[in-house]
């Protein structure tokens, strides 16, 4: 298994679990809320190219430096859970920081239980 492989199957993992725990939260897959992914780069460039091709699919991208090189990304877009579209967008989002040299750290959202809805 190739190194991007690996990481791809980690961050599927993590995504999987946390659609578990959120199902036992009754959390909404259905309704759309911000969600938001991380990553860390090595050099500010990098990230600000894995930017750019993440606001071509309408993410919404701070970037942020770290270190005396380094830069934080941010990225979040409006996004419901259901019909695997964690899974779509965690590889979407994964694959560029990927290609850009960055590394993927995961996303988050609000929950949005039956009873918020």
């Amino acid at each position: 298994m190739a190194p991007t492989d690996a990481g791809i199957a980690v961050h599927l993992q993590r995504c999987a679990a946390q659609l578990v725990t959120r199902n036992q939260l009754r959390d909404r897959f259905d309704l759309a809320r911000t969600v938001t992914h991380t990553a860390d780069f090595p050099r500010r460039a990098a990230a600000e190219r894995a930017a750019d091709e993440l606001r071509t699919s309408g993410y919404d991208v701070t970037v942020t430096r770290r270190g005396l090189l380094g830069a934080s990304l941010e990225a979040g877009r409006e996004d419901a859970l259901e019909d695997d579209r964690a899974v779509t967008f965690t590889r979407e989002v994964f694959d560029v920081v990927q290609r850009a040299g960055g590394r993927y750290e995961g996303w988050s959202a609000e929950v949005i239980a039956e009873a918020q809805a």
